[in-house]
């Protein structure tokens, strides 16, 4: 049973940053999320290392060693630069299957604990040859990963406390397909504006796959800052009567 705590703020404690994230019994997927004031999920140079703080960082890195896997889309998992987690078991989802054996959470990747590739039956065949022996390749759909049956694969594996680190097309499908149980979002003190100098846009943290009933309504858990960034705790509707995220149908679109 999960006690939302409507109206409640407290301090951050950047010694104990998991005090007001519990992980409930059974599968339990969580998107962890940074965002601009202005809603901007990424910094000039495109990842969001540019719009984090000390404090959205320490919280990264906690929910990163307290789940049993890491799930990101490939494109994020290569221009974030992705290496192996200390603990947990990474999965990346790849509708193409196209992957270099070379970046650095393959390559250097844990030999307990090999990175599980998400992919589909259409994926490129010489592509996911070259990662025999690297990556533990899990065939969820036939032309698209269908991530109810992905997120399923994962709990056969024992891998039911789940975070989402992206990209925005990987969460918008999830949250599209109502298998998202929980929304973290760390709003940190920046401005993105309407575009960067350089020319980049500020991207938004989801993006592209359309929910079927929006705005979606969600149940604030809690409300906890540091005294700059604020820390914004989601349920979806239904997860705080202790219920998961149903089983619909979900494809991953690209990547």
């Amino acid at each position: 049973m999960v006690t939302p705590i409507v109206g409640y703020s407290s301090l951050f404690d950047p010694d104990d940053p998991l005090a007001h994230y519990p992980w409930p019994e059974g599968r339990w997927v969580r998107a962890s999320m940074v965002s601009t004031v202005d809603g901007a999920g990424a910094g000039p140079d495109g990842t969001s290392a540019g719009i984090s703080t000390p404090a959205d960082f320490a919280l990264f890195r906690a929910l990163r060693n307290n789940c049993d896997v890491i799930v990101v889309g490939a494109g994020t998992a290569r221009a974030e630069g992705y290496r192996p987690p200390a603990s947990a078991r990474l999965a990346v989802v790849t509708r193409s299957g196209r992957l270099d054996p070379m970046l650095p959470f393959i390559a250097n990747a844990r030999l307990d604990a090999l990175p599980l590739v998400l992919t589909c039956n259409s994926a490129d065949t010489e592509s996911l040859a070259r990662l025999h022996g690297l990556a533990e390749v899990v065939l969820c759909g036939d032309t698209a990963v269908d991530l109810t049956v992905a997120l399923s694969e994962l709990e056969a594996r024992g891998l039911r406390r789940v975070v989402v680190e992206g990209g925005p097309s990987l969460l918008a499908d999830l949250a599209a397909a109502d298998l998202v149980d929980e929304y973290d979002l760390q709003l940190t003190p920046f401005l993105a504006g309407g575009s960067y100098v350089s020319g980049s846009p500020t991207s938004r943290i989801l993006s592209r796959s359309p929910l079927t009933i929006a705005p979606a309504p969600l149940t604030l858990a809690h409300v906890v800052t540091d005294g700059q960034t604020v820390f914004l705790r989601y349920l979806r509707a239904g997860a705080a009567d202790g219920g998961s995220a149903t089983t619909r149908a979900a494809t991953l679109r690209d990547e």
